[in-house]
């Protein structure tokens, strides 16, 4: 009977649908949602240029205007290991909460990277101008095989729905399945495996237009957020 289905909710707010609620202890936990974009590097000279940061900031103000707990970590310098130890410190901050991770950085279109790699890019020097395998590790994490891959903890039909409904919005955004090899791919690696450890309940890697323009910022960080957290919203 189609009047008795229910819309599938994507996974990354679905453990958030009873806000918290520990089914075996009947201890609720605290929601929070942690958002990050990157800073300055080649042309962006200033941090705000960088338009992940502007859209970090604006998604964060939107979740809070819901009365969700949000915590904006933007800018993270665009240093290899730095993604990497902001997400230790969120994690050891919010420790007794269930984390949902919502991270942009600028790319050449809207994109949600559903997958994410080990390998770092061995001609890609970050800000301080270090080359992985020559100052720092050729691979993100070291205690797993190079060719080591995480997936994004949605299923391929709730993306789309995700995708969907931004297009519905008026925003046109792909689904890829190669993130780079630079601090996006990184990022994309160390959120979907702290989740795969149970660290992180869940989350999103997003590229965002090489430049954006703050109406546009304005308008998909609403949508993003009604599509991602509405079903997060207390009763």
């Amino acid at each position: 009977d189609r009047r008795s289905r229910r819309r599938a909710v994507p996974d990354i707010v679905k453990g958030s649908y009873r806000f918290g609620r520990d089914a075996e202890r009947g201890v609720v936990k605290e929601r929070v949602v942690v958002v990050s974009g990157f800073g300055a590097f080649r042309d962006y000279r200033h941090d705000d240029e960088n338009p992940s940061t502007p859209l970090a900031r604006q998604f964060a103000a939107e979740v809070a205007a819901r009365n969700i707990r949000c915590e904006c970590v933007a800018p993270v310098a665009v240093n290899w290991g730095e993604i990497e130890a902001v997400i230790a410190a969120q994690v050891a901050r919010h420790r007794d909460a269930r984390i949902t991770w919502i991270a942009f950085g600028a790319g050449r279109e809207f994109a949600i990277e559903t997958c994410a790699t080990n390998r770092r890019a061995t001609d890609q020097a970050d800000v301080s101008g270090r080359l992985p395998g020559k100052d720092v590790p050729l691979l993100n994490d070291m205690t797993a095989d190079s060719d080591a891959t995480h997936v994004i903890p949605m299923s391929l039909e709730r993306v789309q729905d995700v995708r969907r409904s931004l297009a519905a919005h008026g925003f046109p955004v792909r689904l890829s399945t190669d993130a780079g090899g630079y601090l996006c791919n990184s990022a994309a690696y160390a959120i979907y495996k702290m989740h795969g450890l149970g660290t992180l309940e869940t989350g999103l890697f997003l590229h965002t237009p090489a430049s954006l323009e703050v109406e546009s910022q304005i308008a998909f960080a609403a949508a993003l957020t009604d599509i991602l957290l509405a079903d997060c919203l207390p009763p």
